[in-house]
């Protein structure tokens, strides 16, 4: 028989890999209902590795329709970065991640190890 088989996808931003995250592509809105069950969201960003040092972005974290967060701007050369945010009551939480108003060519953005806590 024929057996077919995934190969996970691997992140990476400098020279960390994360088994773990979200890769998008800017400009990206991923929405998550948390319905006020957690206190915290942590995770660590920036451009993925794939780029070659290319690729300009501002990650921002919402809740409920105001901005709880926001990263300068992170170049494909930047290291990873940690990021923790109070989501204490939220019931809407978006991750959000902008072009940086240049276009979004090679904007390959993490969000790696991404977690919440209650």
């Amino acid at each position: 028989g024929v057996q077919t088989c995934a190969l996970p996808i691997s992140l990476r931003i400098a020279q960390t890999d994360f088994e773990n995250g979200l890769g998008v592509f800017a400009n990206s809105l991923l929405e998550y209902s948390i319905n006020g069950q957690f206190r915290k969201f942590r995770g660590k960003y920036g451009i993925d590795a794939a780029t070659d040092g290319r690729g300009s972005v501002v990650f921002e974290i919402w809740g409920d329709g105001k901005k709880l967060w926001n990263s300068a701007l992170v170049s494909g050369f930047d290291p990873v970065r940690d990021v923790t945010v109070d989501v204490t009551g939220v019931t809407r939480l978006r991750l959000v991640v902008t072009d940086a108003g240049d276009g979004n060519r090679f904007d390959a953005a993490d969000w790696a190890e991404a977690v919440l806590e209650r």
